[in-house]
């Protein structure tokens, strides 16, 4: 994800497809996420967050319109 600093962890991430998303979190299958933040290619950081950590208030379905949900092509979860 393009960033002005990478060093900020934004509020919202766009992510993966919400409905499998679901899915797996309904049966308690959680899988560790990388969210890697770029400036520019001497200014980046990646962050780890592991399975254990997350808790299903972290994912939820994005707030789009249908217009942003086609251009997205299906990545509609957003990370909090």
């Amino acid at each position: 994800m393009t960033v002005k600093n990478p060093e900020v962890i934004p509020k919202r991430v766009l992510g993966a497809a919400w409905k499998p998303q679901l899915e797996r979190m309904e049966v308690s299958i959680y899988f560790s996420l990388y969210i890697v933040l770029v400036e520019s290619t001497r200014n980046y950081a990646i962050y780890f967050l592991p399975k254990e950590l997350q808790t299903r208030e972290m994912l939820f379905p994005a707030s789009l319109s249908p217009q942003q949900r086609r251009e997205l092509d299906g990545r509609d979860m957003r990370l909090i």
